[in-house]
């Protein structure tokens, strides 16, 4: 009896960690798939001048890409949603509330030749500070571990004479997802990460990508713009509220539905979890049912349920964890 037991508990472990090892091999773009897209539709020209970054030796490649794409954006919006954000919705994002999508399409019809962002260090430092804290607590938002503000802590970097603003996001590490995620910003009702992708007002950026603990990755992008004599203030505090409208966090992960040239997904750590609950709840009742002598379609049975359970319920709601629960943090500057 205590021999089957153990098989029982053996063979629903296996069983539950493949379908968490397929429902979490998320298909994503490869480097491939976004170079080929990129040299399909845009001019060496064009890309070219939104690659600001690309003598930016202290930023990774996948940094540099940020500022790439979100310039190629705010050089020639529409061009970009027929391209990127099209091609997104068909192959990779098509479970994107039908609205998002929509609205995304339509303001970037309307953004044409903006001013081309370019990195800086002092921006780029204070971003890599906050996405290294970040990473290593396991917290997500807009203020630092210690509690500093967004505005104080750029403001340490940036000065008082500038205005700020910044966006974050989890879970991506390719320039071209972060990007598109920050713009389709679903479940954001102020758009507040869209709106500062395609602000008029700013001139410079700093992007840094770093590890995180809970959620794999992070990316912080801080924006800056020049404020003039009469708005400045003497507090950090007061130069970032000017633009603290689009300090908004985006906190969610995200599932790609189709594509090839497919890159798999790591378990999320809320996977790991999931399944190791469901195991010991698995052995727990296994355990339970043996000391009652029950027959074996009730251990079947048993399973059956736990397994329906897992599959129905649980395995969406981690995989697609951006729609389920998702979470907005937002920072006001104070």
């Amino acid at each position: 009896m205590k021999y089957l037991f153990f098989l029982r508990t053996l063979v629903f472990g296996i069983v539950l960690l493949s379908l968490t090892l397929s429902a979490s091999a998320q298909p994503r773009w490869s480097e491939l798939d976004t170079h080929a897209l990129l040299n399909a539709h845009w001019s060496p020209e064009e890309i070219a001048k939104a690659n600001t970054a690309k003598d930016s030796s202290y930023l990774t490649p996948a940094e540099k890409d940020v500022i790439l794409y979100i310039n190629l954006a705010r050089l020639d919006g529409p061009k970009f949603a027929d391209t990127f954000v099209k091609d997104a919705i068909k192959n990779w994002w098509g479970t994107i509330i039908k609205s998002y999508q929509n609205s995304l399409i339509s303001d970037l019809k309307k953004v044409k030749n903006l001013r081309m962002l370019v990195p800086d260090k002092r921006l780029y430092e204070a971003a890599k500070y906050h996405a290294k804290d970040m990473g290593k607590t396991g917290i997500f938002g807009h203020d630092s571990s210690d509690g500093t503000s967004c505005g104080d802590r750029i403001g340490r970097y940036w000065g008082t004479k500038y205005g700020c603003s910044e966006c974050c996001d989890r879970c991506f590490d390719t320039g071209l997802e972060i990007t598109l995620h920050l713009l389709f910003d679903e479940k954001v009702p102020s758009l507040g990460h869209r709106k500062a992708l395609i602000d008029p007002t700013y001139e410079y950026l700093g992007v840094s990508i770093q590890p995180h603990i809970r959620w794999e990755w992070t990316c912080v992008v801080d924006f800056g713009f020049t404020v003039p004599e009469d708005l400045r203030s003497s507090s950090h505090s007061s130069s970032s509220r000017s633009s603290s409208s689009h300090s908004r966090s985006s906190v969610s992960s995200h599932e790609a539905s189709h594509g090839p040239q497919s890159v798999v997904s790591p378990l999320t750590p809320r996977a790991h979890t999931n399944t190791i609950i469901y195991l010991l709840i698995v052995i727990a009742i296994q355990f339970i049912l043996a000391c009652f002598k029950a027959k074996p379609y009730v251990h079947a049975t048993v399973v059956a349920l736990l397994l329906a359970f897992f599959y129905f319920y649980d395995v969406p709601d981690f995989v697609k964890l951006w729609r389920e629960n998702v979470e907005h943090v937002v920072d006001d500057g104070k």
